[in-house]
């Protein structure tokens, strides 16, 4: 009898729950049919219960339809509580990616699991790239905005990944086309509709020549304002589909499934799947750059569709990788080793803020805004490490991309995929005495795009040749003032800001009156640059 109940109350529920999809009245090649989503459509299509044959029904037990939803809980990064709370209901209400979390209810193996990403499919057997836009959606400025977009986004994977992206003609064959649709838009997946799926994706060479394709809801609320709906964030998290990644349980993973609004810097899973699947075995012995459409390399599968949307193959191999928590001792807020300003230094790198102490690193997305996970080992977020590399002086990231690390009398190259440590790579090479034992920092000064080094009570302007320049050193005092000798680190932020580091204390330095700002220095432990060092309090 208590069966009977709980099936007609989730029955209740579910009808309770169905959104009817407007058509809309502008002209269509095909209208699409009215539809509705319900509780049992939601588990069945996101994989949660298993789909029955084509004109049957299925009779689920209480126990499975209570796993569904538990699962769908976990998959939206709410409280498993098991029942229909606010927290479901608007979970199940918010724009997501029509890709499948689940096949027919199996699990993943992600239940406790921390940390973890999925390869939804096999990646791309070429290194190089190519990609074009089909066409645009008319409420963004023009042409020009869209693609801006792309290339950012294209940007942000291949930092780490060691893939090339380049865009190509229009008449151009490509590995991906880009492009805006509406309704039945020339694949077989139609989309809803403004609300809903914002866009899908197709792993790397399934459904023919498909393969790697990114589709937009051209009906979604798109534009350039904050009101809108973030193209690039969109198209980040469909191009690590394209990539060949699936969906994460991970919120700080751009592979989530539900739209979280303007979030396009990739999460420690995300990093640590591009290794994985393209890092790590190195570029492929037969680099074809035309194999994107041979029918050798077709895989059925079925798409995915949503407003950060995949397409998933559900012949894929899902392969779930684990990462443990790394052993600090026995600390029980390793966070917090830094907040007494005791750590080597802080650079920009990527967009984003790294404090490096010892061997371990601390990631920021910006000043304040810790990456979950963080602190890891410098052998996790880079990979490949000189073992000779016990700490990090300073670091800067390159006008190419590059990102040098200095460790005592000596720098390092990385380029994303392996580094680069030769003989000749030592300060002296530089320009710089060949007793000086270290560096305190270096960084390229958002005001002129030169390239500075510090050290002691002196400090060096670069050349393009990544030298010294000649009529260098000079006294910090005579130009940078009131900065002090010794500053463990300076560096400028996308903004223009730029900020310097020395015992626990951080200055603002003004670019045009060359000064620092009146009220600094200020105590960096307890700022917006380390809040979790306030809250520890």
């Amino acid at each position: 009898m208590c069966k009977i109940v709980f099936l007609i109350v989730l029955v209740l529920w579910s009808l309770s729950f169905s959104i009817g999809i407007p058509i809309p009245q502008e002209a269509q090649t095909t209208v699409p049919p009215s539809s509705s989503i319900d509780l049992f459509d939601f588990f069945r299509n996101y994989g949660y219960l298993s789909t029955p044959p084509p004109d049957s029904e299925t009779l689920y037990t209480e126990e499975s339809i209570s796993n569904a939803l538990l699962k769908v809980q976990e998959f939206g990064a709410i409280e498993q509580t098991g029942k229909f709370d606010e927290a479901t209901r608007k979970l199940l209400t918010t724009p997501r990616c029509g890709n499948p979390d689940l096949i027919n209810g199996e699990s993943v193996g992600v239940k406790k699991r921390r940390k973890r990403y999925i390869i939804g499919s096999e990646g791309w057997k070429t290194r190089r790239i190519t990609y074009k836009l089909d066409n645009w959606s008319n409420k963004f400025p023009n042409k020009s905005y869209v693609e801006e977009k792309l290339k950012k986004a294209f940007d942000t994977w291949s930092d780490y990944s060691g893939l090339v992206f380049v865009q190509v003609g229009e008449l151009s064959p490509a590995n991906i086309k880009i492009s805006f649709g509406r309704y039945n838009h020339g694949d077989i997946y139609p989309f809803d509709g403004p609300g809903y799926t914002l866009a899908h994706a197709y792993y790397p060479y399934s459904f023919g020549s498909l393969g790697g394709d990114i589709h937009f809801d051209e009906d979604e609320n798109w534009g350039t304002e904050k009101k809108h709906l973030d193209l690039l964030t969109v198209a980040v998290h469909e191009m690590g589909h394209a990539l060949g990644l699936s969906h994460s349980i991970d919120r700080d993973s751009v592979m989530f499934a539900y739209y979280k609004g303007d979030s396009a810097a990739l999460g420690y899973d995300d990093i640590l799947a591009m290794y994985n699947l393209y890092i790590q075995n190195g570029p492929p012995q037969t680099d074809d750059e035309d194999s994107f459409g041979q029918e050798t390399h077709v895989k059925k599968g079925k798409v995915a569709t949503s407003p950060r949307v995949a397409v998933t193959s559900t012949s894929a191999t899902m392969t779930t990788t684990t990462e443990d928590s790394y052993n600090y001792d026995g600390s029980e807020n390793p966070r917090n080793e830094i907040c007494n300003g005791e750590f080597q230094s802080i650079s920009v790198i990527r967009r984003e803020i790294f404090i490096f102490k010892g061997q371990n690193v601390w990631r920021y997305r910006k000043p304040g805004e810790l990456v979950n996970g963080f602190p890891v080992p410098l052998s996790r977020m880079f990979p490949g490490v000189p073992p000779q590399i016990k700490h990090i002086d300073a670091a800067y990231e390159k006008l190419d991309g590059s990102i040098i690390f200095f460790s005592d009398n000596r720098f390092y190259k990385y380029d994303g995929r392996s580094w680069t440590d030769e003989p000749k790579n030592n300060l002296a090479s530089i320009g710089l005495p060949k007793d000086t034992p270290n560096i305190d920092s270096i960084f390229i000064w958002s005001k002129n795009k030169e390239t500075y080094v510090f050290k002691g009570d002196h400090f060096w302007r670069m050349n393009s040749n990544g030298t010294a320049e000649l009529d260098y050193p000079k006294r910090i005092s005579d130009y940078w003032n009131g900065l002090p000798s010794s500053i463990d680190s300076i560096i400028t932020l996308d903004n223009g800001e730029t900020f310097a580091f020395k015992d626990g204390y951080f200055y603002l330095f003004n670019n045009e009156s060359l000064n620092i700002e009146s009220g600094y220095p200020r105590e960096l432990g307890a700022s917006y640059w380390l809040p979790h060092c306030t809250l520890s309090k």
